[in-house]
C-alpha cells in the first residue's frame, strides 16, 4: 500500500488490487466433414479421406486449417472440408488472456 499526502489535498491511498484475475482463453475446437481425398505432400500435412470427420483445431491462414483425425495431426486445405462447427481460435494479434474485474473497490475519503 502506498500513501500520498499533501498539505492541501486529502490523504490518498493506493491499495494493491487483488480483484483482477487472468483467465486463459482456450480456443474451442471445430468439426468438419471431408469433401475430397487429400494426399499429404509434406510431414506437416494431414491426409484426408472423403467422408471422414476431422476435428479442426485452428485456422492457419485463409487457405489452410489445422486439425486431427484420431492420433494423426496436421494441416490441410480449407476447401477440402465442409465446416460443421467452426473453431474459435483467437487471431494471433489478440491477447491470449481475458482480463476481468471481479470486485471493484472504490475508496473515498
Amino acid at each position: 500500500m502506498t500513501t500520498f499526502a499533501n498539505n492541501h489535498l486529502p490523504l490518498i491511498q493506493i491499495v494493491p488490487y487483488d480483484g483482477v484475475r487472468l483467465t486463459n482463453r482456450k480456443p474451442s475446437e471445430g468439426k468438419g466433414r471431408v469433401k475430397f481425398n487429400f494426399v499429404a505432400q509434406t510431414p506437416i500435412e494431414l491426409s484426408l479421406v472423403k467422408g471422414e470427420l476431422v476435428i479442426i483445431t485452428r485456422q492457419v491462414d485463409e487457405h489452410w486449417l489445422e486439425g486431427r483425425i484420431g492420433q494423426r495431426r496436421g494441416i490441410f486445405p480449407i476447401t477440402y472440408v465442409d465446416i460443421i462447427q467452426p473453431c474459435s481460435s483467437p487471431p494471433s494479434n489478440q491477447s491470449k488472456f481475458n482480463f476481468r474485474c471481479l470486485r471493484p473497490k472504490i475508496w473515498t475519503y
